[in-house]
């Protein structure tokens, strides 16, 4: 499971959630969920970080380093930045990804 995000600068820390299920308001069940995390000081990542080139050095493609099993089929990507900059603080992005 790959997606690409389109920012100025890398991720500081990146996870991939997999749900079993969602409730009728789509919030994602986390008792029983699959948690795949990279970035800065994550000592077993299940997932990498790489930077496009080119015309496409702006975008971050996240890979996940093992496939995702078809019980949890409900994805949401958590995308962190600066979260080391106390100026910054931290920002947060999450997308809910495609099915399957």
């Amino acid at each position: 499971m790959s997606a690409t995000v389109a920012a100025k600068s890398a991720p500081a820390y990146v996870s991939i959630m997999a749900h079993s299920k969602v409730n009728a308001e789509g919030i994602p069940d986390e008792t029983d969920q699959v948690v795949l995390e990279c970035g800065e000081g994550i000592t077993k990542p299940g997932c990498t970080i790489s930077q496009g080139s080119g015309e496409y050095s702006g975008e971050y493609t996240v890979e996940s380093t093992a496939p995702l099993d078809a019980r949890h089929p409900y994805r949401v990507l958590y995308v962190q930045w600066a979260p080391g900059d106390p100026e910054a603080g931290e920002r947060w992005v999450s997308w809910q990804l495609p099915t399957g």
